[in-house]
């Protein structure tokens, strides 16, 4: 988990982190976003996914690993209802939204916000998180896996081309080191497959960007 996390802190205020399927991307950002709170780094932090169990997601993530790294004592208060929201006791706090309720996302200046699956987040969803970054020039995390040439191809694109507004990073299943040996094999079936060159393995598996999606 450190390696990545170090590989992606970079000067770069936001961060574009293209996946393939089970590359941990979920695990790595859920540790980032308890560093900050843990350390005071982000006061108000903001995770948001296209639909309200993969959000559920990050936030069992991020329970799980401050049991692991024995922080969970940290914590103050964890709610699932009416939105999930971690408040820690040092003030800081970890809200979560969903994107398909695009006026849930409407609300307070956040000190940093993570879109996961940002590909697949409908831009009315966009529109109404986007100026909740303006207040305090929040950094914005992107995960996603490259399903389509959009709105996050266009930032990744300017990011690969020197605006350091945006740092790149691109993991696939080979880097998580978290992955046990079964789970590799039942990767590379898919891979043996649907064919090493298919836009399936390409994209959802190696996280890469085709010309023909």
């Amino acid at each position: 988990l450190l390696i990545f996390i170090v590989d992606v802190i970079r000067v770069n205020k936001n961060k574009i982190i293209v996946c393939g399927r089970r590359s941990g991307k979920t695990r790595m950002v859920s540790g980032e976003w308890i560093r900050g709170a843990v350390l005071k780094l982000y006061p108000k932090q903001f995770a948001v996914a296209p639909t309200y169990n993969q959000v559920m997601i990050i936030y069992n993530t991020i329970i799980e690993l401050m049991y692991q790294g024995g922080v969970y004592d940290d914590i103050e208060n964890a709610a699932k209802s009416p939105h999930p929201k971690i408040i820690f006791k040092n003030g800081c706090s970890i809200d979560f939204g969903s994107a398909d309720n695009p006026d849930s996302l409407r609300g307070p200046g956040w000190d940093r916000v993570w879109k996961d699956e940002s590909a697949f987040i409908k831009r009315g969803a966009d529109a109404a998180l986007k100026p909740t970054t303006y207040d305090k020039g929040a950094p914005v995390w992107e995960t996603t896996t490259p399903w389509g040439k959009g709105d996050v191809w266009e930032k990744w694109q300017r990011g690969m081309k020197g605006d350091e507004d945006y740092g790149c990073s691109h993991y696939n299943y080979k880097d998580n080191p978290y992955l046990n040996v079964e789970g590799v094999k039942e990767i590379e079936k898919d891979i043996l497959e649907y064919g090493e060159n298919s836009i399936y393995v390409q994209c959802e598996i190696y996280g890469n960007f085709v010309e023909d999606r």
